[in-house]
C-alpha cells in the first residue's frame, strides 16, 4: 500500500508540474505574440512615413515643376504617376502605394478648396506606437492620436513665408482650412503668401488650447470605463474642428 500510496504521490506531483511548465510556455507565447505585433506595427509605421513622404516629394515635384510658370496641384493621384500637362510622359512618384496600416489603395486626401490634392494620410484609426521624435515636415504628427492625423502634405516655401519657415506649433505642411472634415479658411493663392502666412498664424495660436481640450476629452474617455475607440475619434474630429477654427469647448 505504500508504494501505491507514493506512486500516486509522484504521478501527482508529476501532471502538476507538467501543467506548471504548459502555464510557462502559454504565457512565453503570449509575450512572444505581444513583441511580435509591435514590432510588426512599428514596421508599418517606418513604411507609412516612407510612403507618405514619397507622395508629398512627388506632390511637390508636380507643383514646383509646372510648364509655363502656372503652378498647380494634381487633381488625382494618377496624375503622379504621368503628368498629363506634358506631351511626353513625366513621371513624379514610381507607382500607387498601398497604405501599410490597412492593407488598401485607398487614401485619405487632403485638398485645397478647389479639390485639388495636396498630401494624403492613412485612413487607419488606430493609435501610433511613435507619438514622439519627428523631425521636418512630419514634426507635426507629435501626440497623434491615429494615424489619419499623419498627414503627408506639401504646402511650398512661398505660402509658408520666408525661407519656408513654419510657424511655431503649426502643422508643418499642412495650409489652414485645407483638412479632411473642417471647412476652408481661405484659398491658399501662391502669389498671396502674407494670406497664408496669416492663416497659419492663426492656427499656431489656437493649437495650444486645441490640445488641452483633446487631453480632457481623452481623460473624459477613460472615465466612462476604458477609451472607446468611437470617443477617442469623436475627440479627435473634435481636435481637427477646433483648429479649423470651430472654437473651443465651452466658448
Amino acid at each position: 500500500m505504500g508504494d501505491i500510496s507514493v506512486a500516486h504521490c509522484s504521478s501527482g506531483f508529476t501532471y502538476i508540474g507538467l501543467l506548471f511548465f504548459i502555464a510557462l510556455m502559454g504565457a512565453a507565447l503570449v509575450a512572444v505574440a505581444q513583441v511580435w505585433h509591435i514590432q510588426v506595427k512599428r514596421d508599418k509605421e517606418a513604411e507609412l512615413l516612407f510612403v507618405g513622404n514619397q507622395f508629398r516629394r512627388a506632390i511637390s515635384l508636380y507643383y514646383e515643376r509646372a510648364p509655363g510658370g502656372l503652378r498647380q496641384y494634381p487633381k488625382q493621384l494618377n496624375d503622379l504617376l504621368q503628368d498629363p500637362r506634358f506631351p511626353n510622359v513625366q513621371r513624379h512618384l514610381r507607382k500607387l502605394y498601398i497604405d501599410p496600416m490597412t492593407g488598401k489603395a485607398e487614401w485619405g486626401l487632403v485638398r485645397t478648396p478647389d479639390g485639388s490634392i495636396l498630401g494624403i494620410y492613412s485612413l487607419s484609426e488606430d493609435a501610433p506606437l511613435k507619438i514622439a521624435g519627428f523631425s521636418g515636415l512630419d514634426a507635426g504628427f507629435a501626440d497623434a492620436i491615429n494615424y489619419r492625423e499623419w498627414k503627408f502634405a506639401y504646402m511650398p516655401a512661398d505660402a509658408r513665408g520666408a525661407g519656408g519657415a513654419t510657424a511655431p506649433g503649426a502643422m508643418p505642411g499642412v495650409p489652414p482650412g485645407a483638412m479632411p472634415g473642417t471647412k476652408a479658411l481661405g484659398a491658399m493663392q501662391p502669389g498671396a503668401p502674407d494670406q497664408a502666412q496669416i492663416l497659419e498664424l492663426e492656427m499656431a495660436a489656437r493649437q495650444p488650447g486645441c490640445r488641452a481640450q483633446r487631453a480632457r476629452a481623452l481623460e473624459a474617455c477613460g472615465q466612462t470605463g476604458g477609451a472607446s475607440k468611437d470617443c477617442i475619434n469623436a475627440a479627435s474630429r473634435r481636435y481637427d474642428e477646433c483648429l479649423s477654427g470651430g472654437g473651443l469647448a465651452g466658448q
